[in-house]
């Protein structure tokens, strides 16, 4: 079992990826997430511009979000909420910088860059490559990226209070992996459902751009 698990991640074994299709977007088996080395597609459009607007108004509630979300600048782009429990941050990223420096979204599905207490691979309802981390000053957030056969991957990341993130940062601790995992990556995987089904309804990572 150890050999099979070694061949599968280091690449040695082709996965049971279905091909690209231009009508529906296939459905994708769950053993896909045990693979290192699948073709994501990024020939589809961004499918989130980055801005509160464009989104259905219903749609925020539909996320559980009770207060008014705001469109953040160019730096830091992507559509936030600050709610009692904590923030949220909807954002499609995109390879940014030298080429040779630029993340794509496999480099994220290999784990680069991502906290190592805790990263999940999953499929999003049937159609989507996505993965859940932690990431965080002081691993106090929680981050859901979902491939939509674009560049980079739409983020959902659920972060803790900002005050209680500081508090934790100046004793020098984290935040509880086992409380992140129950109440934000927990969140912001619900969110990433809701997300993905209001925005991009026939979409799927291996849906043909068209």
């Amino acid at each position: 079992m150890a050999l099979i698990g070694g061949l599968l991640t280091a690449g040695c074994v082709a996965p049971p990826e279905p091909p690209l299709s231009s009508g529906t977007s296939p459905v994708l088996s769950e053993e896909l997430v045990a693979y290192d080395n699948l073709e994501f597609a990024t020939g589809r459009r961004a499918v989130f511009e980055n801005t509160c607007e464009e989104l259905p108004p219903e749609l925020f509630a539909e996320l559980g979000l009770t207060t008014e979300p705001y469109t953040l600048d160019a730096m830091s782009p992507g559509c936030a909420a600050e709610e009692e429990w904590g923030r949220v941050v909807i954002e499609q990223t995109a390879p940014r910088g030298r080429e040779s420096q630029r993340r794509y979204f496999g480099d994220t599905w290999n784990g680069e860059g991502s906290y190592s207490d805790h990263f999940r691979r999953w499929i999003l309802d049937d159609r989507y490559y996505a993965l859940t981390y932690q990431g965080g000053s002081v691993g106090d957030t929680c981050t859901t990226a979902i491939h939509t056969g674009y560049l980079g991957p739409l983020t959902v990341s659920a972060s803790i209070p900002t005050d209680e993130r500081e508090l934790l940062y100046v004793q020098d601790q984290d935040f509880d992996i086992e409380t992140l995992i129950a109440d934000y990556c927990s969140r912001s995987e619900q969110m990433a459902e809701v997300l993905v089904a209001a925005i991009d309804p026939e979409g799927g990572s291996r849906l043909a751009a068209g």
